[in-house]
């Protein structure tokens, strides 16, 4: 415990020198309850660091995000953990208990208990339940995977390309689906 408080203590102090937290309008370090009882306005970026207790939303996050319902409007960078992740872009490592959900584009991986869904998308989505997209590059794993188009592979129990898959141009097959 002393060694996770004495981390903690290093990550608050050297934040300051992190790229990019000297702007008014990107704060280093975001603390919240509920939006709008949080530090950095929800209209203004975080650049390091974000922790929120129950929903927090800003408009950019980047490096490290953690909290029950996590809100991004517009890009977040590194690594979200979470129950609920919202956002527009994201690049990097988004885990979340519950789900994702992203209105703009997915660049690294996407993890859930639940769920995830992203517009368009390249790298992996693992989801115990439901993984989907509009146009997904990568591996998709889940027990229902759907892309209306896909460069790449899709394995779990139902796997929908809308627009065809290579198995005999069938949209929809079991085990696996892929399109190259």
């Amino acid at each position: 415990m002393k060694k996770l408080c004495l981390l903690v203590a290093l990550v608050f102090a050297s934040v300051s020198l992190l790229p990019g937290t000297a702007s008014a309008q990107t704060k280093a370090v975001q603390l919240g309850l509920v939006t709008p009882l949080q530090i950095v306005p929800e209209d203004q970026s975080v650049g390091a660091f974000r922790f929120c207790l129950i929903y927090c939303a800003n408009e950019d996050v980047a490096i490290i995000d953690v909290g029950l319902v996590l809100k991004t409007t517009g890009e977040q960078s590194f690594g979200q953990l979470g129950v609920v992740g919202l956002g527009n872009d994201f690049t990097g490592l988004q885990v979340n208990w519950g789900g994702a959900y992203n209105t703009g584009r997915l660049s690294g991986v996407q993890w859930s208990g639940l769920g995830n869904y992203t517009v368009t998308g390249e790298g992996v989505q693992l989801s115990g339940i439901f993984n989907g997209s509009e146009d997904f590059g990568g591996l998709q794993i889940a027990l229902v995977n759907y892309t209306k188009d896909l460069q790449g592979l899709q394995v779990g129990l139902i796997n929908i390309i809308a627009n065809g898959g290579d198995i005999f141009g069938l949209p929809i097959f079991p085990i696996v689906n892929f399109d190259f």
